[in-house]
């Protein structure tokens, strides 16, 4: 069976930058902020939209 490990936590508390000392290492990471960031510079006009489909995406596999 999958295992989902959540960070969660107040805005600004590091949950971004240390959260990955807390999982193993072979744990791949999905972090919505590093995705919206990604989509608007490649100048993506939906890209809040896409960046919650790609997001969905990363989690049904």
């Amino acid at each position: 069976m999958a295992k989902v490990y959540i960070i969660a936590g107040t805005p600004g508390v590091g949950k971004s930058t240390s959260g990955k000392f807390f999982l193993p290492p072979t744990i791949a990471i999905l972090n919505h902020d590093n995705l919206q960031l990604y989509f608007k510079q490649k100048s993506v006009i939906d890209y809040e939209e896409l960046s919650n489909l790609k997001a969905n995406e990363f989690i049904l596999r």
